[in-house]
């Protein structure tokens, strides 16, 4: 059994489509014209509303997924500038070992002057570059921007769903209870 009903204006005869919890208040017709609804005995009596006196077939757009569909398009906006903003900072650190400068001399051929010279050569370059504090900080940026990214990117797809859940997910229908 229907929830809804159809009362005629009195004034217009248009169909006016009322539901149960509306017995014995007055609506307003399009005309301009004040109905009564008739109490919930006499309003069963009425002819039951049909999908097409009634808007069922559009969805209604409750205060909550509009709250969710703005909310994702906000996600989605301040994720994409938070990329836009770490992801060049993230690229331009060097995270890359140093290179290592071979020196190819004979040591069994070498001068004392040119042995000094490879020493200097071999003391200035650092071999374990692990250690070097540019490096390490190097990382520890490197590392700081890619969480940033991976939270802007999470912040983003999860703006998404909402966007998407809030334009798919099937609201309550109106003129139905």
């Amino acid at each position: 059994m229907s929830n809804r009903f159809i009362l005629p204006c009195p004034e217009c005869q248009a169909p006016l489509s009322v539901g149960l919890t509306q017995a014995g208040e007055t609506v307003t017709c399009s005309c301009g014209a004040q109905v009564l609804v008739p109490a919930l005995r006499e309003l069963k009596l009425l002819p039951s509303a049909s999908p097409t006196h009634s808007s069922a077939g559009q969805r209604a757009w409750s205060t909550q997924r509009g709250l969710a569909f703005v909310c994702g398009v906000l996600m989605i906006a301040a994720a994409a500038m938070l990329y836009w903003r770490i992801s060049p900072q993230r690229a331009a650190i060097n995270i890359e070992k140093p290179a290592f400068r071979e020196l190819t001399i004979d040591l069994d051929t070498l001068k004392p002057l040119d042995a000094w010279a490879a020493w200097v050569h071999f003391r200035d370059q650092t071999l374990d570059y692990r250690n070097t504090p540019k490096y390490i900080e190097n990382r520890v940026v490197h590392a700081e921007l890619s969480y940033y990214l991976y939270a802007a990117v999470a912040a983003g797809v999860l703006g998404l769903s909402l966007v998407v859940g809030s334009v798919l997910w099937p609201g309550s229908q109106r003129g139905s209870t």
